[in-house]
């Protein structure tokens, strides 16, 4: 064990069962985190179809292509560039057991309560690392707060061009053809 983030074996103030309950909270709240994770990515892939259906059915509509459309394919191409940045792969799974077969193979420990607050420490460990993706500027919230007003933009302005368009003529007029019979000379 390491003296950062262990007790001592022979600590008294540590109690297994004190123990058990640290390890299993801790266990908890990291599959937690990592759950929620996984869901902003999930549910980017669900925003993501709304945008693309979105700009879809908009982009089909027989209205012109003005401004607005623009601005809707510009926040359609917002929208895939935040989805990319939520995908793109990071290092959130944390094995904190990667090194007990060596650790027990060495020197076992003398009791079950040292390796279970090791691996409840490790477990605290990867909970703030995957908080630290979560929070901030950059982090998972925020880019799918982003993707979420992308989206929101993407309809609105597909919308907006949709209900501009019957307000002007999308046909030109027909031309009036007159045609006279010549008059005999």
């Amino acid at each position: 064990m390491t003296a950062s983030n262990a007790a001592p074996e022979d600590d008294p103030q540590v109690y297994p069962a004190s123990v058990e309950i640290f390890y299993n909270e801790s266990k908890a709240a990291r599959e937690a985190m990592d759950q929620l994770l996984l869901r902003y990515r999930t549910n980017t892939t669900a925003v993501l179809a709304l945008a693309t259906g979105a700009a879809t059915f908009f982009g089909f509509a027989a209205s012109p292509k003005g401004s607005f459309f623009i601005a809707s394919l510009v926040a359609y191409g917002v929208a895939t560039l935040v989805a990319v940045a939520i995908y793109w792969p990071s290092s959130w799974r944390v094995n904190v057991a990667y090194d007990v077969e060596d650790r027990l193979s060495k020197s076992p420990p003398k009791r079950p309560t040292a390796l279970r607050w090791d691996l409840a420490r490790g477990h605290q460990q990867a909970i703030a690392q995957s908080i630290k993706l979560v929070e901030g500027w950059h982090g998972q919230a925020s880019k799918f707060r982003a993707l979420l007003l992308a989206t929101s933009l993407v309809v609105i302005f597909a919308g907006v061009n949709s209900y501009l368009g019957p307000q002007s003529p999308t046909t030109i007029p027909p031309t009036r053809v007159i045609i006279e019979k010549e008059q005999p000379k």
